[in-house]
This record gives C-alpha cells, structure tokens and sequence, in this order.
C-alpha cells in the first residue's frame, strides 16, 4: 500500500522558516577571543575612565559584537548574567551607525 503523505514529505520548500533555519545554520562558527583581542577592544570601547579603572566586557559581549561587525549578525549561546542587554545595545548603536 503506498503511502499518500510519503511524497508531500519529500518535497522541500522553501519557506519562511526553512529558509530562516537554513540561515542561522550557515553563520560562522567564531571561536572565543583571547585576552589581548578583549583588551584591545576595550581600551577602543570603553570610556577612558572606565577602562583606566579596569572595567572590562566579557569575552562573550566582544566576541559578539566583533561578529556583528564581521559578519553582520550571529546567534549567541550565552548565558544568564553575561552582558546580553549590554551587547545588544552596542550592536543596535553600531547598526544605527553604518545605517543598517
């Protein structure tokens, strides 16, 4: 007996959500940025005073911001507690920036 359904489910569409899918599954994997790579950015991102008295980003907020500029996006895996609010606005202020 053949199966009415078998090639319904053989097709591919394309639709909004498969192509979303298909998108975030073809960004870059970024690797973690070192200690040099935090430390330069901060000493370009944060405020003079701030950076003088040691204030630093997460590796995670530098590495997802540096994405953005890179890649123009990404999905970030990150945690409770590790500066997502804060990344968001440096990335929302960059894109206002380049005009995105």
């Amino acid at each position: 007996m053949s199966d009415p359904f078998r090639k319904a489910r053989g097709k591919k569409r394309d639709t909004a959500d498969s192509l979303e899918i298909q998108r975030i599954i073809s960004l870059p994997v970024v690797d973690e940025v070192d200690q040099e790579t935090i430390e330069a950015f901060c000493s370009d991102e944060v405020q003079g005073r701030y950076f003088e008295e040691g204030f630093r980003l997460f590796g995670t907020q530098v590495g997802a911001v540096l994405a953005y500029d890179l890649y123009g996006g990404g999905f970030f895996p990150i945690g409770v507690g590790w500066g997502k609010t804060l990344i968001t606005l440096m990335i929302a202020n960059r894109a206002y920036l380049r005009g995105d």
